[in-house]
């Protein structure tokens, strides 16, 4: 019975649908708000101007393609994973030094910048995990010679 189970848990863990639905969640913070800009793009504007970055309109399309494209690559990009993982990883680090630097906020305003800047990097090192299980499940095998 034991063994049984484990095998069981053995066959999730190397399942595709398990990993895509791993992917999906890890991704959603992204194209959520990237399908959520798209669809209210003034809205978009308008918060890009409000955090200091204009042209609004320049950087709402940047922002919707970053998120949409990079998260694209990581669900169905396979080999190129890497490359929309690590897109994202630029994408959230950008987002600390211009959005949510809490080191330049007071009183409760900086406590909530400390906190997106922590999940910030709980994403990225997400990010960095999603990356590495691409190459484990697509990557071509090699030598450490290599």
């Amino acid at each position: 019975m034991f063994t049984s189970l484990i095998n069981l848990i053995y066959q999730l863990l190397r399942s595709f649908w398990l990993y895509f639905l791993a992917q999906v969640l890890m991704t959603m913070p992204f194209w959520q708000s990237g399908f959520t800009k798209l669809f209210n793009f003034d809205d978009a504007v308008a918060e890009m101007v409000g955090d200091g970055l204009t042209p609004g309109a320049f950087f709402a399309g940047i922002t919707i393609f970053t998120q949409l494209a990079a998260t694209a690559l990581i669900l169905f990009g396979r080999r190129l994973a890497w490359l929309g993982a690590g897109a994202l990883g630029v994408f959230t680090i950008l987002t600390i030094f211009l959005v949510h630097h809490f080191w330049s906020y007071t009183g409760a305003e900086y406590e909530i910048h400390l906190e997106v800047f922590y999940s910030h990097l709980n994403i990225i090192g997400g990010l960095i995990l999603s990356a590495m299980a691409a190459e484990f499940r697509y990557g071509k095998r090699r030598s450490l010679a290599e």
